[in-house]
């Protein structure tokens, strides 16, 4: 279980966690959703980058698990970040395009309020 967020930014280590934990109920089949956990951890919810980051977790964890998912529905779900949703899974969908070998173990997109960067997971990975 997650220790309580701060009153801060969450940092990258309770982001981390964050995702371990909605790896771990997801792949448990109880639940995980980003909404959950934005609830849990306002201080979540109240950063762009850590929210997204939940969202876009939940999205892998689920494609990963052979789960058939909409974008547009993501954009739906999340409307507050539906532009930055919108360009983490076009970059997403241009990845898997390029490359349908490619894993989430070898890139991944990071989204902030500056624009999308890929990152290699390889050396990042949150344990998702």
């Amino acid at each position: 279980m997650l220790p309580n967020a701060p009153s801060a930014a969450p940092s990258e280590q309770l982001v981390r966690q964050a995702c371990i934990e909605q790896g771990r109920r997801l792949r448990a089949g109880e639940g995980g959703s980003a909404e959950a956990l934005l609830a849990v951890y306002p201080t979540f919810a109240a950063d762009a980058e850590a929210a997204l980051e939940l969202i876009y977790t939940e999205f892998v964890l689920r494609e990963e698990l052979g789960q058939c998912l909409d974008p547009a529905a993501w954009c739906a779900r999340f409307p507050q970040w539906q532009g930055q949703l919108d360009k983490l899974f076009q970059v997403h969908v241009a990845l898997r395009a390029s490359d349908p070998s490619a894993t989430e173990a070898a890139v991944t997109v990071r989204i902030s309020a500056g624009g999308c960067t890929l990152v290699d997971l390889a050396a990042r990975r949150c344990g998702c």
